[in-house]
């Protein structure tokens, strides 16, 4: 059967405009993969493979290995031992963490004929970047979205993951998964309700 060594790339999703990930700064382990297929599948084949994305909001100052999936096209089989490579980034040293406060919540896609409301009042969030751009950094820095797209229909008090992006800083991200509380109630008609 035909074969072809392949180099594993990283992808990464979230990343801050600001960040360049240059080869040295990830490694991954193993680096290449040896791929087996038919001659016509594997003539098609890149000489590269982007592994599963690595999310920026996982990424910390102490956490910074991560084994990403290794998914191949159909017909092909991979000779290696492993199905998943293992993404390391190397400069996180460079990096330091900072715990703000966020206050300012936006609510996007409230379903039609719905009210939402946000009753968590501030959230707690870990933000990571250079010192440089950290020491400045306060909550007011901090937009935190709350997208209620697919929420139709819900009534009552539901958390909602909340998304946190820094503005000021393009090289800074927050860590971590956070939900706030959210409060549905339906639309209030004006008349009388029909009973039955």
């Amino acid at each position: 059967v035909p074969k072809k060594t392949v180099t594993l790339v990283p992808t990464f999703k979230n990343k801050p405009a600001g960040i360049s990930l240059s080869k040295d700064s990830y490694t991954v382990s193993p680096a290449t993969i040896e791929v087996a297929a038919p001659k016509n599948v594997l003539s098609k084949l890149s000489d590269t493979l982007e592994l599963a994305p690595v999310d920026f909001s996982q990424i910390s100052t102490t956490q910074y290995a991560f084994n990403q999936g290794i998914t191949l096209p159909t017909d092909c089989q991979n000779l290696s031992a492993s199905s998943t490579a293992k993404v390391t980034l190397n400069n996180l040293a460079n990096y330091t963490t900072k715990n703000l406060e966020v206050t300012n919540f936006t609510l996007t896609n409230i379903p039609t004929g719905t009210s939402a409301k946000i009753l968590t009042e501030k959230l707690e969030v870990m933000a990571v970047g250079p010192e440089a751009d950290l020491e400045s950094m306060t909550g007011s820095n901090l937009i935190a979205t709350v997208d209620l797209s697919g929420r139709e229909g819900s009534i009552g008090t539901i958390p909602v993951q909340v998304s946190v992006a820094v503005s000021g800083s393009n090289r800074s991200w927050i860590y971590g998964n956070y939900t706030v509380n959210v409060v549905f109630s339906g639309t209030v008609f004006s008349g009388t309700a029909s009973t039955g």
